[in-house]
């Protein structure tokens, strides 16, 4: 609404670009979110890189699910000491700074000095220790939150896997989430498929979008959520994530 009245009834016209507006193949999401016209014009562009040969979608069938708080950490910190490759730039993303944290404590201390965790020191310090270590062709892995998956840029072996420990899905008790979606329900709409999914796929495809920089670039983004192999919802958040080479179950 205020959008309506302070913008799209004021001007001529209004461009909006981003890699990650649509949710899952539409821009519903993104309209409702911003009052946008139904009559605007809207289109989603193919990526200009070979996604399908330079990049590997990976879902293991994980043994936990994210709710559970006390064996998902150890699994995750379990899965990375024996599937990356400690030798080369990796990154991975959590939703929680306490998992984030508990993960990088249950690391064998082998393994743990060559992880840097946000949080630890300054962003920018961090980001350029992996990049000097990366460059010098020695081992490291970021472990970072919502800003490390978000217009983050490491070309090359500074990142050559993407590991993303659980589905971003919206907190339901935010303020803002919690209105839109009794607004949505009091009107008999799925608040869940509105909400919850798009902001997912958006989230989803930012994290996944640190890997491949250049036309050069290859890799793996791997998501430990083994929901997306059992609810209804899986198959639609994967069939909309980027065109990458799919490693299913």
């Amino acid at each position: 609404m205020v959008l309506r009245k302070l913008l799209w009834d004021e001007v001529d016209s209004v461009v909006m670009t981003s890699a990650t507006l649509t949710g899952g193949g539409d821009f519903q999401s993104l309209a409702i979110d911003n009052g946008i016209p139904a009559d605007a014009e809207m289109v989603s562009l193919a990526s200009p890189f070979d996604l399908p040969h330079q990049a590997e979608l990976i879902v293991p069938p994980f043994p936990v699910t994210p709710d559970d708080r006390e064996r998902h950490p150890k699994e995750v910190a379990k899965y990375l000491a024996s599937e990356l490759d400690w030798d080369k730039g990796s990154m991975v993303l959590f939703t929680s700074r306490w998992k984030m944290e508990k993960v990088a404590e249950l690391m064998p201390a082998t393994l743990r000095k060559k992880v840097l965790v946000q949080g630890d020191g300054a962003k920018q310090k961090m980001i350029d220790e992996h990049l000097r270590r990366t460059a010098a062709g020695e081992g490291s892995v970021l472990f970072g939150l919502n800003s490390f998956g978000e217009g983050l840029d490491l070309p090359g072996e500074a990142c050559t896997t993407v590991v993303i420990t659980q589905v971003p899905f919206a907190v339901p008790t935010d303020p803002q989430t919690s209105t839109l979606s009794e607004w949505f329900e009091s009107r008999g709409l799925n608040s869940f498929n509105l909400i919850a999914i798009p902001h997912a796929l958006r989230t989803l495809t930012q994290f996944a979008g640190r890997l491949i920089r250049t036309s050069t670039d290859t890799g793996r983004v791997i998501i430990l959520d083994s929901r997306l192999l059992t609810r209804r919802y899986g198959k639609r958040i994967i069939d909309a994530l980027p065109p990458f080479k799919r490693v299913i179950g």
